[in-house]
């Protein structure tokens, strides 16, 4: 179930008890990859390993899916990670989880997040019919563009995830008192990333955002660098 156990820390941010919060460093990296502007990548991360995602020049988007390595039918779910949670603003010391409510991974640093709010695991990508409906244009490269290609080689299609199982890390969603929600331009600065330790052996579909309509990635796309390292110490 989506039970799990909860507690706040001294910021009022909840975080799940059982030792998701504590955090130490990375070592060893195993495999580091700079992936260019708009483009994607595709990747396994075993348990015990940490994933890092860093926005090398600030301000960059990056869309991500995780599967069960051992089951691709299960998937991130940003609602239910959402909801066990109690959270819409997604941080170190989270648990990510799937649709069946297991957890996939813990949050144990995010550079971005630590400084205040901003979003971006409501779920959701961009693609080619949100694209003509927001900016009347058809034939942009969109995030379902990249993940369904970086998912081709394990035999998966745009028909094996849709928006629930896609998170946007360092997304910036504002909401103004008068209930405007929109995307504004993200507050990450060159070098910001965050840390997921894997609970389980996972396959992960990156797309470096390619939105240069709006203010996504501040309309103007930047490599990210993606290293995977073999435990956490400590």
């Amino acid at each position: 179930t989506c039970a799990l156990p909860i507690l706040k820390d001294r910021r009022g941010v909840i975080k799940m008890s059982d030792s998701a919060g504590e955090s130490s460093a990375p070592v060893k990296a195993v495999r580091e990859t700079v992936v260019p502007a708009r483009e994607y990548l595709a990747l396994t991360v075993k348990k015990g390993q940490t994933l890092r995602l860093i926005d090398l020049e600030g301000r960059q988007v990056i869309d991500v899916i995780f599967f069960n390595l051992n089951d691709l039918e299960e998937r991130l779910s940003c609602v239910a990670t959402c909801l066990v949670n109690k959270s819409l603003h997604i941080t170190g010391g989270h648990y990510v989880v799937s649709q069946k409510c297991n957890k996939m991974f813990v949050i144990t640093e995010d550079k971005v997040g630590a400084r205040g709010p901003t979003g971006g695991w409501t779920g959701g990508y961009c693609n080619d019919d949100v694209n003509y409906a927001r900016f009347g244009i058809r034939g942009m490269r969109s995030c379902r563009d990249n993940l369904a290609m970086a998912l081709g080689p394990y035999g998966l299609t745009e028909k094996d995830f849709n928006e629930d199982c896609c998170a946007s890390i360092f997304m910036n969603l504002g909401e103004d008192a008068d209930g405007v929600w929109e995307i504004r331009e993200p507050v990450g600065e060159p070098g910001d990333y965050m840390d997921l330790r894997a609970e389980m052996d996972c396959l992960v579909a990156i797309s470096n955002c390619p939105q240069e309509q709006s203010p996504c990635n501040a309309f103007n796309p930047t490599p990210i660098k993606v290293v995977v390292y073999e435990g956490p110490s400590g």
